[in-house]
């Protein structure tokens, strides 16, 4: 059986969650991240313009009243710039709109993705919160910040078989939310690698769940 794992940003690099040693561990680059199949919550496609890509808005779709989770991806050179000021005016002027701080703030794991996956490494995105909304049949009701949202975004993991419980490891500062969304990346990479995954966007970069 081809290996898979599950991956989530968090501040100390990435949590990475093997669903079939039930481990977790901590990595600072994806380059050179060894699996066969490696989902992964960060965009690896770059919209040419404004236009936005069709596989955020089939997700979002998905995410009813949780759709802002979905953020818009801007344009590759947006990310190229050496300062928020010269990123928003860069994001200005390809689609008229700036960007926010957060946004701005997952540069660095945006480019080291997009560098592994120049690499070779293969990655497929995927996303978290549309995840859980597939595994439960609606959007998540509570925000995954809160002992709620934590206890029942854990007791959908245990529905589909991945325990959080069962998983350990070294996680660094990541938080709660952290390690359960790395998990729900963990599951979709066992889909796609089963055949049983859903693709969503038409347009030739998916985001799969």
């Amino acid at each position: 059986m081809s290996t898979v794992v599950g991956v989530d940003g968090s501040p100390d690099g990435w949590v990475v969650a093997d669903p079939d040693r039930r481990q977790l561990t901590l990595v600072d680059t994806l380059v050179g991240l060894d699996a066969d199949l490696i989902a992964v919550d960060i965009p690896l496609a770059f919209p040419k313009d404004g236009g936005g890509r069709d596989a955020e808005r089939a997700a979002r779709r998905i995410l009813g009243r949780r759709a802002p989770s979905v953020f818009s991806t801007p344009p590759r050179a947006v990310y190229e710039a050496e300062s928020y000021e010269e990123a928003c005016a860069i994001a200005r002027q390809l689609t008229d709109k700036a960007i926010s701080r957060q946004t701005w703030g997952l540069k660095a794991k945006v480019l080291d993705a997009a560098k592994a996956l120049a690499a070779g490494v293969p990655l497929v995105e995927a996303h978290p919160e549309t995840a859980f909304a597939v595994i439960a049949g609606a959007p998540c009701t509570w925000a995954k910040t809160t002992w709620s949202g934590h206890r029942e975004r854990a007791a959908l993991l245990r529905g589909v078989g991945m325990d959080p419980d069962a998983f350990s490891g070294a996680t660094g500062r990541a938080a709660p939310h952290d390690v359960l969304d790395a998990i729900a990346m963990a599951w979709v990479a066992g889909r796609h690698r089963d055949g049983d995954a859903m693709r969503l966007g038409e347009d030739g970069d998916p985001i799969w769940v």
